[in-house]
């Protein structure tokens, strides 16, 4: 039993439980500190930009790195919303976005931080409807409750198989 548990010790430590972040056109420093407050960052899916109008700021990606908590869709919106917020942006267009699946239980995504160049523009900008409150509440929902079905059936599978494996392999 103690080498399970240190084989678990060691996969947390070397993976960690945090989902992987990167950032592209900035760095953790600029956002170290901030708290939100008033921000007001509108979400859209695929948001056609152009250098007239708009300039990127940076970008980001979440990612699963082994032994990954936290990392819902909630909480990866969260992180996002929290970057674009430190760096002023009136955007967060989120480009890829890979929900929870057989191979793994994070939200994914790669998003870009932009800043409207016209103020008042930027300030007229609202979340696509995908992404209101409600909705992202519904989705992490659904997916969570999928995610401890298939680790049920994972458990269950187990134990069975142990308990047959356990009969076949005991003498008579």
């Amino acid at each position: 039993m103690k080498t399970y548990g240190l084989i678990f010790l060691t996969v947390t430590f070397l993976f960690g439980c945090a989902p992987g972040i990167t950032r592209t056109g900035y760095d953790k420093s600029q956002i170290a500190n901030y708290e939100i407050n008033d921000c007001k960052v509108a979400i859209k899916l695929y948001f056609k930009t152009n250098s007239d109008d708009h300039i990127i700021l940076g970008k980001i990606a979440s990612y699963e790195q082994g032994l990954s908590v936290a990392c819902n869709e909630w909480d990866i919106l969260n992180i996002f919303v929290k970057e674009a917020c430190a760096l002023k942006a009136d955007i967060i267009n989120i480009d890829e976005a890979k929900y929870p699946d057989f191979w793994s239980t994070c939200y994914r995504a790669k998003a870009e931080f932009i800043k409207v160049k016209d103020p008042a523009i930027g300030k007229t900008i609202v979340s696509d409807k995908n992404y209101s409150y409600e909705e992202i509440v519904k989705r992490v929902a659904r997916y969570d409750k999928e995610i401890q079905e298939r680790l049920q059936r994972g458990i269950d599978a187990g134990i069975k198989g142990g308990i047959l494996g356990g009969m076949m392999s005991s003498p008579k």
